[in-house]
């Protein structure tokens, strides 16, 4: 069959599928894409890789190891879920929306340049995202979705 000849397959033509009619593959996709974040999963899965606590996050310290969990939980929240930078401000110590801003753009900066900052990041989303998934997901359901730092 030439290249001119092969049907084109719209991804908008799934859209009235069921996903148990489609391949395996793009099942496997879709499932990979539902995942459910809560602050309170973003937050203890910072809290446990980079032993920092929680509450720390919203003080004004500036130690290297709460700044980076500031950074990561900033940028984590911003990507993850739908969280306004207002709320995600509010969420560590009433910070403003500009600062949220900042602290992303300084997450890009410092997973560019610096090696350990990019491992640690790739730990806690790998983490974050194992335990989004469904299996995982009904242990942080029951508990409160937001939480107070």
């Amino acid at each position: 069959m030439s290249e001119e000849s092969k049907p084109i397959i719209s991804p908008y033509a799934y859209v009235g599928l069921r996903i148990s009619d489609l391949p395996p593959t793009i099942r496997k996709t879709i499932r990979m894409r539902t995942r459910k974040y809560s602050q309170r999963l973003i937050a203890e899965v910072i809290e446990k890789v980079t032993k920092v606590p929680i509450h720390m996050l919203g003080h004004k310290t500036r130690s290297r190891p709460v700044v980076y969990a500031r950074h990561i939980y900033c940028f984590q929240m911003r990507d993850k879920t739908n969280w306004s930078l207002k709320e995600i401000g509010a969420s560590i110590g009433g910070r403003d929306h500009t600062t949220i801003l900042h602290s992303v753009k300084v997450y890009h900066d410092l997973n560019e340049m610096e090696h350990s900052f990019f491992e640690l990041c790739n730990i806690i989303e790998n983490e974050i995202d194992r335990l989004s998934s469904d299996e995982y997901y009904e242990e942080f359901k029951n508990k409160q979705d937001c939480i107070t730092i």
